[in-house]
């Protein structure tokens, strides 16, 4: 497995999905075929329900993935299929490249969190947050509440969820150490 694809959350390491997919590539990676098994609904608590099969020149494996309000993040509240899509695929692809550690996307959001467990906005003073806000939003931009840098509305809405105040890609690596 490629170093870029393995991620360090508080001493703890778990593999991206993308490395994953790249490394059944490299091994033969010949299918897959993903099947949802369960339809998201009031009735079903919202939970989806996902089997993923993959055949490599190993074989064939799969894996089962789920996911519900309570399991993912709220930006990813109205992905729900796609994403027991992914976590499913994630654990075939385990079983297929014999990698042990967990995917970090198949975490359940509170987990992710309790794995990220690191310095965050919410360590900082209440006027540190609001200088760094203000400096781009007098200007009607958003920018990194520690730098001041300029960010996009993607980088702005990911730091959000992951750290609890808008930081451009530099600052979050900082923060995740």
């Amino acid at each position: 497995m490629k170093k870029e694809f393995i991620v360090d959350r508080n001493g703890k390491s778990f593999v991206l999905y993308a490395g994953l997919l790249d490394e059944a590539h490299t091994q033969g990676l010949n299918e897959i075929y993903t099947e949802l098994i369960q339809v998201p609904d009031e009735a079903n608590g919202q939970v989806a329900i996902a089997r993923a099969r993959v055949r490599t020149e190993k074989g064939c494996f799969s894996g089962i993935g789920d996911a519900s309000p309570a399991n993912v993040s709220n930006m990813l509240s109205t992905c729900l299929i796609r994403m027991a899509e992914t976590r499913a695929k994630a654990r075939a692809f385990r079983d297929a490249v014999n990698v042990g550690m967990a995917a970090l996307e198949e975490l359940a959001d509170d987990e992710v969190h309790q794995a990220e467990a690191t310095p965050s906005a919410h360590d900082l003073s209440e006027e540190e947050l609001i200088v760094g806000a203000k400096r781009g939003a007098a200007e009607g931009r958003l920018t990194c509440a520690d730098c001041g840098k300029e960010i996009t509305k993607g980088q702005h809405d990911y730091s959000m969820q992951a750290f609890g105040a808008a930081y451009c890609p530099t600052c979050q690596r900082m923060k995740a150490k």
